[in-house]
């Protein structure tokens, strides 16, 4: 009987939140696109469904939004709004946080959040730039942008809610797309001004990759002393880490550094796991996460479009921010195939790129970086150039400024 009440709530509040856009799109209509200034804008709204941190969720997307949203705060005013379990004004630097309470998760997706009161914040924008697209948050927000005459723009981070109304046109409503990757860009609507623009790395992470190698290592073409492979990331179905702990050569360890997210997956690793050295961190700070790359083999993300399940994922990896995280440490990285991750590791230049699902691919990667130190730390010093010269946040910032002026 509860169920049942339950369901019939979330349908009437689906019915009203898809009115309340059907309304905002009525109305961005009559008053037509915001026309191209030329001109950097003078303050910013980023809206991210969900707040990165212990009170939200700890993923790559929700890192991305709070990056971004960071570093264009150094180059003009800023504020991120996000939901969390309670109203809260905080301050990150330049940034201003506003964090509002949820009317709920329908769906029980909390990534995609129902809440309203959080489009008063726009109101002293000149832009709205939304991180993700296919939830309600995003859409209400560029819908309520549109309607008030300001430009909006979208980064998607590949969440797909129950919230989001397929039936609105709301490409129409965007001044701009500022997508991830190439491949985040196919995945996005057509006929709308597009730019490119990849997430940064913070600067703890490049400033743990100063430390020297050892002395004597470019002279030693052996084994190396480190012999742990690392994973940094949710523990997810689409991750692929059971492809990971099938390929690891023997004497080579690995460490998985993530918060579990589905436990049928979880227990299938623990199971592949015995018999080999494996170890299951549930929780570091972004300093141990850096001293985890720093010493760490090499850093691998081998995630799928075909899980062990039998499921598929259209959007796995849309760039891969632990690759970069990685990279800005000095360390080589291996990703599959997959998604937007081939745009962030060049093939024998900052690592490997292996075909998914193929445990035999990925073991004869990983052995001959265990194998051959020299190798190890040519990879790991040219992936750091690469980071260093790509993926630097002050300059990111300024990419999506113009961006913001110019679209």
């Amino acid at each position: 009987m509860l169920d049942s009440r339950r369901t019939r709530d979330e349908a009437a509040e689906l019915r009203r939140l898809h009115r309340r856009a059907g309304a905002l799109f009525g109305l961005a209509r009559k008053r037509g696109k915001p026309r191209r200034s030329g001109r950097e804008p003078r303050s910013a709204v980023h809206v991210s469904p969900v707040l990165f941190g212990p009170d939200g969720i700890v993923g790559g997307g929700e890192r991305a939004a709070y990056g971004f949203a960071r570093a264009v705060a150094a180059e003009l005013p800023t504020t991120l709004v996000t939901t969390g379990p309670r109203r809260e004004h905080l301050r990150d630097r330049d940034l201003r946080i506003e964090v509002y309470p949820t009317l709920g998760d329908l769906g029980g997706q909390r990534f995609d959040p129902l809440c309203y009161r959080f489009l008063e914040q726009l109101k002293g924008a000149d832009v709205v730039h939304c991180h993700q697209y296919r939830v309600a948050v995003s859409q209400l927000a560029i819908l309520a942008a549109a309607a008030a005459s300001k430009r909006a723009f979208v980064t998607d981070l590949g969440g797909v809610g129950a919230h989001f109304d397929p039936r609105l046109p709301v490409e129409q409503c965007l001044s701009g797309l500022i997508a991830l990757s190439e491949f985040s860009l196919r995945l996005l609507p057509t006929g709308v001004p597009a730019h490119v623009i990849p997430t940064g790395v913070d600067q703890r992470f490049l400033l743990a990759g100063q430390r020297e190698p050892e002395a004597d290592a470019d002279d030693a073409p052996g084994e190396s002393t480190e012999e742990r492979v690392l994973f940094v990331g949710r523990i997810m179905r689409h991750k692929g880490i059971d492809v990971l702990i099938e390929s690891l050569p023997s004497g080579v360890g690995l460490d998985v550094v993530g918060h579990v997210y589905d436990d049928e997956f979880y227990a299938l690793l623990q199971r592949l796991a015995v018999g080999r050295d494996v170890r299951f961190l549930h929780g570091a700070s972004d300093e141990q996460l850096a001293d985890a790359y720093c010493s760490a083999l090499v850093t691998v993300l081998p995630s799928v479009y075909d899980d062990a399940f039998g499921g598929h994922w259209e959007m796995p990896e849309l760039l891969g921010c632990v690759l970069q995280e990685s990279m800005a440490c000095g360390t080589p990285a291996i990703c599959s195939d997959v998604g937007g991750m081939p745009e962030v590791v060049e093939h024998r230049v900052s690592g490997y790129v292996v075909p998914p699902n193929d445990p035999v691919a990925l073991g004869r990667r990983i052995e001959e970086l265990h194998r051959d130190r020299r190798l190890r730390l040519r990879l790991g010093r040219q992936a750091r150039e690469r980071a260093l010269e790509r993926f630097a946040w002050p300059a990111i910032a300024r990419r999506v400024v113009s961006a913001y002026a110019g679209s």
